[in-house]
């Protein structure tokens, strides 16, 4: 049987995309594998897939021999990967190659955020067909691979691209928008949930320690709220400890570290987020608006294709108050266009999902 193996950053925005794709190529009787942190084991291995060890023993960060004993972020391993060859740099590659090398495979998925022009001549060399997989749209901190070829998958349907945006410079296929539904269960109060009031959520997803403004702006939005008497707001606050109460909390608010977004948005009226474009293809493919309050990285360009496409709002975090969020998010609940496009979508998005279009691009690569 082929061998498909997946060597993605080690964040779990990066990783949950892919592991739609490897439970559907198991599924088809391929043997699945993925290079990563043993941290990922449990979820890695409810696709389907096996998990092959690497990058325990490495501190990404400083180069100093350490056990991860959790998800570490992907600054922490975007920056060493992408700066000059230090030698915590050659020793990463050096443990990965050597190990990607002792178990062949037929086909190497690679995350497109790790590709450099030199980690990009080793990888192509470890197998017979290598593809990247990119998990955000690719006008983000696109690499010049100084003439290495690796044809691109994008999981995220062409049609939430903005048309005034070049396309990538090498072979690429845009794909579905790859949501893994068969996800861990977390303890959540359901129900507190009463369905005969709107349902705010917000969530600036699983890098929220690297924001500083996120303190700040969850008391901003928690007052929007907090005792309206026909709103409840449910904020997830991404693994971080839960605050104490405070003055501006009351009994329609409820903060949790983590909660199962995707039963969630199932009863939401508006998702608050960062704009990461995880967060806003599962708010798409569960029929909800979205008011995107970006931070960094590709939320600003993201926060820009929302507005485009009429799938919610946006607005700057600096200068947000509690009054212009909650006008802004009765406007976008209120805007029967808005819903209208964001159904529109959701019927597109579901249909390449269906589909399976990253399915039978590697498949197809499989019998090239």
């Amino acid at each position: 049987m082929p061998v498909i193996s997946f060597l993605m950053q080690p964040e779990i925005g990066h990783i949950l995309p892919t592991l739609r794709i490897a439970r559907k190529l198991a599924h088809r009787g391929h043997i699945v594998r993925f290079f990563g942190l043993e941290h990922f084991r449990e979820l890695i291995e409810l696709s389907g897939a096996t998990l092959v060890p690497v990058l325990g023993d490495l501190d990404c960060a400083t180069g100093k021999p350490e056990v991860f004993r959790g998800s570490i972020s992907t600054e922490r391993l975007f920056h060493p990967l992408h700066g000059t060859l230090a030698t915590s740099t050659q020793q990463l590659w050096a443990n990965v190659s050597n190990t990607l090398r002792s178990l062949p495979s037929d086909i190497l998925l690679i995350d497109s955020g790790i590709l450099t022009p030199t980690s990009s001549r080793v990888l192509v060399t470890l197998a017979p067909r290598v593809r990247r997989i990119n998990v955000v749209l690719p006008d983000f901190r696109q690499v010049d691979l100084k003439g290495v070829v690796i044809p691109e998958i994008i999981l995220c349907p062409a049609s939430f691209e903005l048309p005034a945006r070049p396309a990538p410079n090498h072979p690429h296929v845009f794909c579905e928008p790859s949501v893994f539904l068969e996800r861990p269960k977390l303890d959540f109060p359901v129900t507190w949930i009463d369905r005969s009031k709107l349902l705010i959520y917000c969530s600036f997803g699983s890098q929220t320690h690297l924001y500083s403004e996120k303190d700040a702006l969850v008391e901003i939005i928690t007052r929007a709220f907090a005792g309206l008497p026909n709103v409840q707001l449910l904020l997830a606050i991404g693994g971080q400890r839960v605050p104490s109460a405070s003055e501006y909390m009351a009994p329609n608010v409820l903060l949790c570290s983590r909660v199962d977004q995707l039963q969630v948005l199932k009863h939401a009226s508006l998702f608050i987020s960062h704009g990461g474009l995880g967060s806003i293809k599962e708010a798409i493919l569960a029929g909800v608006p979205t008011l995107i309050l970006p931070f960094s990285y590709d939320q600003p360009i993201n926060a820009q294709r929302i507005e485009f496409h009429r799938l919610g709002r946006s607005m700057q975090i600096t200068g947000a108050t509690s009054a212009k969020i909650r006008d802004l998010a009765f406007q976008i609940i209120t805007d029967r266009k808005i819903h209208n496009n964001v159904e529109r979508f959701r019927v597109d998005f579901q249909d390449q999902e269906d589909r399976g279009i990253s399915i039978n691009e590697t498949e197809r690569a499989l019998s090239a």
